[in-house]
């Protein structure tokens, strides 16, 4: 529920910025993501799950009081007549937007939900821990990018993302036991998952600008189906084929959503004015 109104709710505090606005609010969570389970994990080992845990607690009560205390208080959106989740469904460039994300997500948890086995297997030279703090460099850059060509150049900033995400998982396949060509292309990969979210969720905004909120909660939705989706594909190429099938059925999800983002030019991803 968060994730789907914080976007809607950073662009209606600047408007003018709103792609800038949603990356520097997505940014935190970028972030904790990237660095939220290794920290987790050495307090853990540190005080204990239990004493980990009560922490959390004490810092998400904070930073509900520090959000009530700063965070500005904005009119509620009035109730329209023919609104609602279906007309948000039925809204021009919705469609498109939302296809390509769930593609995207499917793609990319193909192989990062099994990237320990994959890493594993072609023993490489580093752990699966170096693999994944690589990820999450590359995902923080990714989020200044799209905070950077979100509201001039989201169009050309989406495509491109896409299609380098498409090319770092394909070189995923063919340098499987190149420990510099993995991080590399881990590196470029979590650039492009740091950005895309980003420049999707700011498409749709501005897809539906009648209702922000809804868009917001249908993109949120799909990216969790794609990412339970992705999980149990890739569980079942991992089964059948092995960890080598994993890039190559994640490259070729993520092709699919270049072309649907590319087909997008009159609504959805229109080119820059």
């Amino acid at each position: 529920m968060l994730w789907a109104m914080v976007p809607a709710y950073a662009a209606r505090l600047a408007p003018e910025r709103s792609g800038k606005a949603i990356a520097t609010a997505l940014a935190g969570m970028t972030v904790g993501l990237s660095l939220g389970i290794p920290a987790g994990t050495a307090l853990g080992g540190l005080i204990g799950w239990r004493w980990t845990f009560g922490l959390l607690t004490v810092l998400a009560l904070a930073l509900a009081a520090a959000a009530l205390w700063r965070l500005p208080q904005l009119p509620g959106e009035r109730v329209r007549r023919g609104g609602g989740l279906l007309a948000t469904i039925r809204t021009p460039g919705i469609a498109a937007i939302n296809t390509a994300s769930i593609a995207t997500v499917l793609g990319f948890y193909v192989l990062y939900t099994y990237i320990a086995p994959f890493v594993e297997r072609a023993a490489l030279d580093v752990s699966t821990g170096t693999v994944l703090f690589v990820f999450g460099l590359g995902s923080m850059g990714g989020v200044w990018i799209a905070g950077i060509t979100a509201d001039r150049r989201l169009r050309t900033a989406t495509l491109g993302l896409l299609t380098l995400a498409t090319l770092c998982l394909a070189s995923l396949g063919l340098f499987a036991y190149s420990t510099a060509a993995v991080l590399l292309g881990v590196l470029l990969w979590g650039a492009t998952h740091g950005g895309i979210p980003t420049l999707m969720q700011t498409a749709g905004v501005r897809a539906a600008p009648q209702d922000p909120d809804t868009a917001n909660s249908l993109w949120v939705t799909g990216w969790n189906i794609g990412m339970a989706g992705g999980s149990l594909l890739g569980g079942v190429a991992l089964t059948g084929a092995g960890t080598g099938a994993l890039p190559w059925t994640a490259s070729a999800l993520l092709a699919a959503s270049v072309l649907t983002v590319a087909l997008a030019r009159r609504t959805g991803l229109p080119p820059a004015n």
